[in-house]
């Protein structure tokens, strides 16, 4: 029998079930770590975020259980890290069509069960399950100093001391052409424009990235009523105030600096949220 497919027909897992069948081919690349083709994680994922929790986490012991063996017969190889770097490229990265917070606790908790993890591997779970907890619904705000490219500095806390019950803070990034397009939405939505004339509502806007020349010609891109600050000291890029894989994002906090909403939302769903509060 040819050697290769032995190696393949190794790595195979299915999980069969009433909706349909999921399989997961593990191949080994020239280093000997374990990968599973793009088409079958993006499938696996897909039945993920779709099923109830109890068929979730077996899809989720399906990959992780491969993951964790493969990775016992090769500990070198970091086949297990591979595999959740590739679930988090889906479920944490608000950009992945498979963007979904409950499918990435889920996989957090499965990924900490995991026996054969190097030490910096354990390290990368912990770090994504502090991402996934830092900034999220009900929790206070992080803090950090702002500038406006001149003289003038802030922190973000200090910029919610407002009449206005509620702050929309965007977060944006360089280079980016999602960003561009919200921009739009927020220059045109005259919604917001009201929320901010009635003065239960300010508007921020915090550029992430290292270029003054792109956050000046950012600035033209935003109405008057709005805020526009830069992140001054790069901790969303380096230390994750915010998980800079959710850019961009809209947010929106309370004055009592509680996060109210977050994540991968557009404009008209920020619209919609306060006309269902009412008075906005």
């Amino acid at each position: 029998m040819n050697k290769s497919f032995i190696a393949i027909a190794a790595g195979l897992v299915i999980l069969s079930g009433c909706k349909e069948n999921i399989r997961l081919d593990f191949q080994a690349d020239k280093d000997g770590v374990w990968h599973v083709p793009e088409k079958q994680m993006d499938k696996w994922a897909q039945a993920i975020i779709k099923s109830d929790d109890s068929r979730a986490a077996a899809l989720l012991d399906m990959g992780y259980g491969k993951a964790d063996s493969l990775s016992a017969e090769d500990p070198d190889a970091r086949t297990l890290e591979a595999f959740a770097h590739a679930v988090a490229d889906r479920f944490l990265d608000i950009n992945s069509p498979f963007y979904d917070e409950r499918a990435c606790e889920l996989a957090l908790d499965r990924e900490a069960d995991c026996l054969h993890w190097t030490s910096w591997g354990r390290r990368g779970v912990d770090w994504r399950r502090s991402i996934l907890n830092l900034n999220r619904p009900g929790t206070r705000v992080s803090d950090f100093w702002l500038s406006n490219g001149e003289k003038g500095q802030d922190t973000l806390l200090r910029q919610l001391l407002s009449d206005a019950p509620f702050t929309v803070l965007f977060i944006y990034g360089e280079s980016c052409q999602t960003c561009k397009k919200m921009m739009e939405e927020i220059r045109a939505s005259r919604r917001f424009a009201q929320m901010a004339s009635n003065g239960k509502i300010q508007f921020i806007s915090l550029y992430t990235g290292e270029d003054t020349q792109e956050f000046i010609s950012a600035l033209s891109q935003f109405p008057d009523y709005w805020k526009n600050w830069r992140d001054r000291e790069n901790v969303v890029k380096y230390d994750r105030a915010f998980d800079n894989r959710m850019i961009p994002s809209l947010y929106v906090i309370d004055n009592s600096e509680t996060v109210i909403l977050r994540g991968k939302m557009k404009v008209n769903e920020i619209e919609k949220f306060f006309t269902r509060k009412g008075n906005y």
